[in-house]
């Protein structure tokens, strides 16, 4: 079979190849152009292709040069593409909707600063780049749902585009293993990305939007990611494995509240909380929090994470809520000096002791409710502005040595306080806010507590509770003098 050069009216035969009659080269623009089906395309250095129909691609261009496209996206029969020698593409590559290409050979393509797109249905199972170095074009991988895997080995720097858009089978994954910077853009609308990894990467500046993947995202390593900045979210239910061991710290917020699945988490040890860590939804994941030393931010924790203790805490002014948790059985904080903020650990059975032997001073909010301690002692505690709740324990003791004055509310509610064991306040002189000790006490120790309140404060305008709701705690008249004494201070007094 022969093909013509066409010029003008005239008609001149050319070199035989395996092609239709119907192909045509017009050298004035070295465009190919085919309107029935090639066997084989062999395709001339520069040349360009058009509206060509293709079975077998053989002894392919070493390159595609700015302004040059090569279209082949009516090829449905395509079977097979033999692009080993295709080292660069600066212009276009189109194999869209090559139904039949089951595999494409790029071994050898170092460069793509154009154009490449493999999308429309193209049946392909994985894509490997292993020489891939220059991606500042774009890559087209658009609905091919069997795409399971794509590998750039040797990619270290990413300016360009990568369209994964409606593509991937549930398993696919990103792989750069040697990508240090990331400047481009990922599209994954409504892709299926299961998994990427870039653990050299330090620094994310470019656009990808996770959020998109369909809820798919399983794993992440990104173990060498210096900082949180511009790292768009992972909060994903799919989420199990997450690498950020290399982060100088928490500068940004980390939102991973709805990782329910999560069980494999890499952090470094914090010093200090300034932004948002939320693992209040995920799972038995590990976090070291021994050496927290300030929390400015917010640390939310689910019941399932294993901390080691806060040894250093030394200020809480942001948020530590720690609901439900089974990995430690004290609520110790040695180093605790101030809570200006809101600090939690509530609903623990297993937590049996607490101990804040230098907290000085609650502006915020201390919560301690709903665990199973057996008794108090804040006697470091000089100031209570904000609040401290203390409810529903198991204590039968509490001690508040030090504590000088609460403007705000303390509250000790459904305790164990009984027989000669009632909270101590040797040093409370003013109570202009709330004492809360309902449902607490026994008739005993009621009258206990009252006297020894009367004997220590001078003035006040504020509450104390001591409720019973019905229970055995009701004063006797032991206590008449001493309630009627705080009373006269302007103090308002509530029992049975």
């Amino acid at each position: 079979m022969s093909y013509q050069r066409r010029s003008g009216n005239a008609t001149v035969d050319t070199e035989a190849v395996n092609m239709p009659a119907q192909t045509f080269v017009d050298e004035a623009t070295n465009v190919l152009s085919a309107f029935g089906g090639l066997e084989v395309l062999i395709l001339k250095q520069g040349m360009a292709v058009t509206n060509a129909t293709v079975k077998n691609i053989a002894n392919f261009a070493t390159s595609i040069p700015s302004g040059v496209t090569v279209d082949l996206s009516n090829s449905t029969t395509l079977a097979s593409a033999d692009l080993s020698i295709l080292t660069s593409i600066g212009g276009t590559l189109i194999l869209n909707t090559a139904t039949s290409l089951a595999a494409i050979d790029l071994t050898n393509l170092g460069s793509l600063s154009g154009v490449l797109s493999l999308g429309g249905g193209v049946p392909l199972t994985s894509l490997s780049l292993p020489n891939l170095t220059d991606l500042s074009g774009s890559l087209f991988l658009s609905s091919i749902t069997g795409l399971g895997s794509i590998s750039f080995d040797s990619l270290n720097t990413f300016g360009g585009t990568i369209d994964l858009t409606s593509s991937g089978n549930g398993m696919m994954g990103l792989f750069f293993p040697n990508l240090v910077t990331f400047g481009g853009t990922i599209t994954l609308t409504s892709a299926q990305l299961n998994g990427f990894s870039a653990p050299k990467l330090t620094g994310w500046g470019g656009a990808c939007d996770f959020s998109q993947a369909n809820g798919n995202l399983a794993t992440v390593d990104l173990r060498a990611l210096t900082s949180l900045a511009n790292l768009p979210s992972v909060n994903s239910m799919a989420l199990v494995s997450l690498n950020l061991a290399g982060l100088n710290g928490l500068d940004a917020d980390l939102l991973l509240n709805s990782c329910s699945s999560l069980t494999d988490l890499s952090l470094p040890t914090f010093t200090s909380i300034e932004h948002i860590l939320d693992l209040s939804n995920t799972g038995a994941v590990t976090l070291v929090t021994h050496a927290i030393e300030h929390i400015d931010g917010s640390l939310l924790l689910a019941a399932a994470n294993l901390i080691d203790g806060f040894a250093a805490l030394f200020d809480c002014a942001g948020t530590l809520t720690c609901p439900g948790l089974t990995s430690i059985t004290t609520a110790t904080f040695p180093a605790l000096t101030s809570v200006a903020g809101s600090l939690s650990v509530t609903g623990s059975i297993g937590i049996i002791t607490q101990n804040c032997p230098v907290l000085a001073s609650i502006a915020g909010t201390m919560d301690l409710s709903y665990n199973q301690i057996n008794g108090f002692s804040f006697n470091g505690l000089t100031t209570l502005a904000g609040t401290l709740r203390l409810n529903n324990n198991v204590a039968t003791y509490a001690t508040f040595t030090g504590l000088t004055s609460i403007t705000g509310h303390l509250s000790l509610d459904s305790n164990l306080f009984g027989g000669a064991n009632s909270p101590t306040f040797n040093s409370l002189a003013t109570l202009n806010g709330t004492l809360s000790i309902r449902n607490a006490f026994d008739g005993v120790s009621i009258d206990a507590f009252f006297v020894a309140l009367a004997a220590t404060i001078t003035s006040g305008t504020g509450t104390v509770d001591t409720t019973t709701d019905g229970a055995t705690a009701a004063p006797t008249s032991m206590s008449d003098d001493a309630r009627a004494f705080l009373t006269g201070l302007g103090l308002t007094v509530t029992h049975d």
